[in-house]
């Protein structure tokens, strides 16, 4: 923790950002009460908070486990098989047990072994989130999921589309959703530039004043940046017109002033801000998050916690 300016410093990589719904299902994942998490979703009418519910408990689950499954996790899914929110639980906890096994490095690094037990998990977890949506036809997080594994299932941006306007339809600003399928569309799973940027562009242009699908085109161009070799990447980031896009993405968002809920956008802005050297317009949105980073995108740096200190002091700087 570091005092600059009459302000705290700090970096707690929590995927909770101290918001207290989500630490109370953490809290009943570590006393092994499921229950609970599906009484909180069941009792929670917005669909981004019920996403951030899904994915805290997942997570939770993963941390504390790994790649395993333990008894009473599979026996608590087994008695709850009519309930459509322990569906799209057991659905999270299988996409990121997937991912926990395959591991995020590039796919040169990852053996046949974990490939064949990655697609086995994911093809499993795409059953168990078609099934919660069929319990819950108007849930949105089956298709966040689903969204979320086309990259790993290496389904296509067609097929991943699909599941996309999926998603839309039941709620087209849905913050995970954007987010999840500017990620299964990025360059780096091979998807052509273009694609990626032809559906953040026609989002951009749709969106309304406020709306924070405005930030798909921020998380788009950190995409891409990230996918372009080292001595590309600062030419891109110069670019007049990157520049002023995405800064104009970003006060479109913040247009209303209401970004209750939305600090991994805030998170995404202050990273965007930092790559670029825009320090001084970094610093409110490394206030907003309150020292709660989100490892993503900050795991794009090769020090996570300690390049987003560093940036928040420069902002503070700045």
């Amino acid at each position: 923790m570091i005092k600059e300016l009459g302000q705290i410093v700090t970096c707690r990589p929590d995927c909770t950002y101290g918001r207290p719904e989500l630490r109370a299902v953490r809290a009943a994942v570590r006393r092994k009460d499921l229950s609970r998490v599906t009484r909180a979703l069941a009792g929670q009418p917005d669909h981004d908070v019920r996403a951030d519910l899904v994915y805290v408990a997942a997570e939770e689950l993963v941390r504390r486990h790994g790649r395993a499954v333990p008894d009473w996790v599979r026996g608590w899914f087994d008695s709850a098989a009519d309930d459509p929110h322990a569906w799209a639980l057991r659905g999270a906890h299988a996409v990121l047990r997937a991912w926990k096994i395959r591991g995020y490095r590039r796919a040169a690094s990852t053996s046949p072994d974990l490939f064949h037990q990655f697609h086995r998990v994911l093809s499993g977890a795409e059953e168990v989130c078609r099934e919660a949506a069929a319990l819950a036809p108007g849930d949105p997080t089956p298709w966040v999921l689903l969204v979320h594994m086309a990259r790993g299932q290496e389904i296509g941006p067609d097929a991943t589309l699909r599941r996309f306007g999926a998603l839309t339809a039941r709620c087209d600003t849905h913050l995970r959703g954007n987010e999840q399928v500017v990620l299964s569309l990025s360059p780096k799973w091979g998807t052509p530039v273009e694609t990626l940027q032809g559906l953040v562009d026609e989002q951009y242009r749709a969106a309304a004043p406020g709306s924070p699908v405005r930030m798909n085109l921020v998380q788009a161009y950190i995409e891409r940046w990230y996918n372009l070799a080292p001595a590309e990447r600062q030419a891109f980031l110069a670019r007049a017109s990157v520049r002023s896009r995405a800064e104009i993405a970003i006060s479109g968002w913040l247009e209303y002033g209401d970004t209750e809920g939305q600090h991994a956008l805030h998170n995404s802005a202050a990273f965007w801000y930092t790559i670029t050297g825009q320090h001084a317009l970094a610093r409110p949105h490394f206030i907003a998050t309150r020292g709660h980073a989100k490892t993503f995108p900050w795991s794009y740096l090769p020090h996570p916690a300690w390049e987003f200190r560093k940036g928040w002091l420069s902002a503070l700087r700045g």
